[in-house]
Order: C-alpha cells, then structure tokens, then sequence
C-alpha cells in the first residue's frame, strides 16, 4: 500500500477467495427488513434452456458496498422495462441484499451467480452530492480503488480542505465509503481520477453518497 498525503491508493488484489452460497444460506436469517429508502428487484432466471443471464456488471472495490456497474440487457433489462423509474435498477446503485441475504460485495455477487430461478435483489439509490474544495495544505482523505474501478471509494476523513468543507456543509459531507466519479467534469477509473487530483488549487467532485 503507498500514501501520499491526500491519497492511499491499493492495487487490485491478485487473488480472490472463492464464497459458496450455499453455507451462506445456512448462516443468514432469509427475512430482514429493508432500511428506508431500499427496494426490491425481483429477476425471474426461468430454468433449463431458458435461463437469461442477469445483464449485471459490478463493481467489488470496495467491499463493504457493492455498486452495479452497468446495465446492458438480460433479466435487469427486463425489470427495467416494467418497473417504476424510481425502482429500476441503475448503474451506482448498491446491492444489499440477495435472496435475503447481507454480505460483502463479492458474497453478494457469488449468490447472484449461482444457480436460482429467481433473484431478490434489496437495492439502494445513492444521493449525488457535488463537493466543492480549495486544496490548500491538503485534502486529508484517504482513497481506495482497484484496476478499472469506477473513480475512487473514501476510506476514511482526516484534517485537512475535505474535513473542513465537511464541517461547512454537513448536508453534502464527503463521507467514508462515499464513491468518487468525476473530478472536475471528468469521468473514469480510479487512477485516472488520482491523476486529475495532483496540482490542482480549485476541485470539484461528483460524489455518490451511500448512507450505512
């Protein structure tokens, strides 16, 4: 792991631990209630020949929040189509929960590619929050990202212009786990958006707010 003084970056991880659903069935309670502001997407796999895949892309970065990437067709597609815009399932929402069940990211996504007929997907939308900064002596954070990775995920606040605009504008707050994906109107990995931080006196970042 190397740090700057505003920046912690870590590389992709070069291993991955392989989690199988089925203990995880056996560890969780299947009925939870969803926190305010969540909803389900209820994908119907069908079986045999039939099956479609979900159209899911994820992004497992960070690992306590697990962020659609992308949507492009399949049984997501579907959804969208009959859904209410307010429930359909969009790049940056955060899984929850599948078929009942919490985890990290990438239990998450082993669940969701299993073989099921049908998936429960508890999804939260984030709030899109736009921070404005002057970096002066530093911006005090903390990031993380991986290889690909949309933009970069605080990992914690420290002194410095965030923890001061933090404490300005409590409303919009640059908050751990919170997802950066545009610095000053441009978009793209973590890495490219760590360049874009570097010898910069004014920074205005997009942010997606995830709330715990």
């Amino acid at each position: 792991m190397a740090c700057t003084h505003f920046t912690c970056c870590v590389a992709e991880s070069a291993t991955e631990t392989a989690i199988q659903p089925d203990r995880l069935m056996q560890e969780v309670p299947w009925q939870l209630s969803l926190p305010p502001g969540a909803w389900i997407a209820e994908l119907r796999a069908g079986s045999g020949k039939e099956k479609v895949h979900l159209g899911l892309s994820f992004d497992l970065s960070d690992d306590t929040t697990c962020i659609v990437k992308s949507v492009a067709g399949g049984l997501a597609a579907v959804w969208n189509k009959s859904a209410h815009e307010s429930q359909a399932i969009l790049p940056f929402d955060r899984i929850i929960r599948v078929n009942g069940m919490p985890g990290s990211s990438r239990e998450l996504v082993s669940i969701l590619l299993a073989d099921h007929d049908v998936f429960s997907i508890a999804l939260m939308r984030p709030e899109e929050r736009i921070v404005d900064l002057s970096e002066g002596t530093g911006l005090g954070i903390c990031v993380k990202y991986k290889r690909n990775s949309v933009g970069f995920w605080v990992n914690f606040v420290q002194e410095g212009a965030v923890q001061r605009w933090n404490e300005a504008h409590p409303e919009a707050a640059l908050m751990p786990h919170d997802r950066v994906i545009s610095v000053n109107g441009q978009s793209g990995t973590g890495a490219d958006l760590l360049l874009l931080l570097r010898g910069q006196q004014t920074l205005r970042l997009q942010v997606m707010h995830y709330e715990d």
